[in-house]
């Protein structure tokens, strides 16, 4: 700044959203360096904080007229002084600065550790508020949780109960079905049996009747047999068993031959006869050699399916044998 001259500085006072606070102002001079203190007593130039003195002036201030040098003089001495004075201000302006940028920091600091207090305050209040809420959520959601796992584990609950309802109602679906089948088979059997035994009844009915004519057949060839016999031994016409006579003829000792008729009836050997009652005796069950045999049998027959695994039917009609019977065949 300009020595010897007048300085104004106006001081303001803000705010932190820069509103003025308060103003002051602040008059001042700044005083000469070096040997340019008194503009060089108008006797020389200042030059770079020391004064060059026009001729014949000497000094420091080139105050000093005359020969000689003035006491204590010391060439330089000014711009030493002037360096000397504009480092110091130097220094005194760096410290003035470093001072306002403390000050400043120290302001700053103290905002901002308002800030950073007023700010962790509320870091920890809202925290303390998440954590609150945060601890009010989680027993919140612990008892949300809790509920759906008591409805998860009543759903379990509802569910195998479902599939064991399903299984037990399976198991009588299988019963109901198997009862059925089983039904079925016996219906099935049954109307097989009841076929069987009207197919049995129809045979053993035929059987009955083939024995009965079979033995009729047996009856009537005895007849038939008896007759056939009669005609080949017959000579002459046929007569009843107790008119039949045989001539006993005898020889004396003259040769004389004596012949007399007498009854052959008790020489006469009568095989007996059959008679069926036409009635069934017996019904039973026979072999396949009796089956084979049956035929030539008087009284039974024995009938064998085509079946070689079934038993054979025998049925037996009643009879007898009858000795008069052959009295009585017409002659």
């Amino acid at each position: 700044m300009a020595a010897g001259v007048l300085h104004t500085v106006e001081l303001l006072l803000l705010s932190e959203e820069n509103i003025p606070l308060g103003t002051d102002m602040v008059d001042f001079t700044v005083t000469f360096a070096g040997g340019c203190s008194n503009g060089c007593a108008s006797n020389g130039v200042c030059h770079h904080g020391y004064c060059v003195c026009f001729d014949g002036f000497t000094g420091v201030d080139c105050s000093h007229t005359g020969e000689g040098t003035p006491a204590g003089f010391v060439p330089g001495a000014g711009f030493v002084t002037y360096n000397t004075e504009l480092m110091q201000q130097e220094r005194d302006e760096d410290a003035y600065i470093s001072t306002l940028k403390l000050t400043a920091n120290e302001a700053f600091l103290a905002i901002s550790d308002a800030k950073i207090a007023t700010a962790h305050a509320a870091v920890v209040t809202k925290l303390n508020d998440f954590v609150i809420a945060n601890e009010a959520d989680m027993a919140q959601l612990a008892t949300d949780q809790a509920d759906k796992a008591k409805a998860l584990h009543r759903k379990r609950d509802r569910i195998t109960t479902t599939i064991q309802q399903m299984r037990e109602e399976s198991k009588r679906l299988k019963t109901a079905n198997t009862e059925a089948y089983l039904e079925t088979v016996r219906a099935l059997h049954e109307g097989q049996r009841q076929m069987q035994n009207e197919l049995d009844s129809k045979r053993l009915a035929h059987f009955r009747n083939m024995a009965v004519r079979h033995d009729e057949w047996v009856e009537i060839k005895e007849k038939n047999d008896f007759k056939l016999n009669q005609l080949r031994t017959a000579n002459g016409p046929l007569v009843d068993i107790d008119d039949l006579q045989e001539r006993e003829c005898t020889v004396d000792d003259m040769f004389h031959t004596s012949c007399t008729d007498v009854s052959s009836s008790t020489a006469f050997v009568e095989q007996p006869g059959y008679t069926s009652h036409g009635t069934v005796k017996s019904v039973g069950v026979c072999t396949a050699a009796e089956a084979s045999t049956s035929d030539a049998s008087r009284g039974f027959r024995c009938v064998c399916p085509e079946d070689t695994t079934a038993d054979c039917v025998k049925v037996e009609v009643d009879g007898e044998e009858d000795a008069t019977l052959y009295h009585n065949i017409p002659r």
